[in-house]
């Protein structure tokens, strides 16, 4: 698997800002992918740290066989700041339909 076939299922499929790395063991070889400071996919060249982002890992199967794993590094800063806006909305809402 190339770095470039991951980008086009990234940029297709999952958002750039929350998915921090990927790893792909398959056919005896790992793939691991990290985010680069433009946000692209690159190359991971060693061991990162995993504190503080949440993880996915999932089974890659053929035709009902287990061929190899993924596992995707999330980070939650934007689902955090997502949340924060839902609750700022609400609590707006509240106000406003108390206030009338």
């Amino acid at each position: 698997m190339r770095t470039k076939g991951f980008g086009l299922i990234h940029d297709r499929t999952i958002d750039r800002e929350r998915i921090y790395a990927v790893i792909v063991d398959a056919a005896g070889k790992t793939h691991r992918w990290v985010r680069g400071p433009q946000l692209d996919a690159v190359p991971a060249t060693q061991d990162f740290s995993t504190d503080g982002l949440l993880t996915e890992k999932r089974n890659i199967t053929f035709k009902g066989e287990i061929i190899g794993t993924v596992a995707l590094f999330a980070t939650a800063r934007h689902i955090t700041e997502e949340l924060k806006g839902m609750f700022l909305s609400i609590v707006a809402s509240v106000l406003a339909l108390d206030a009338s």
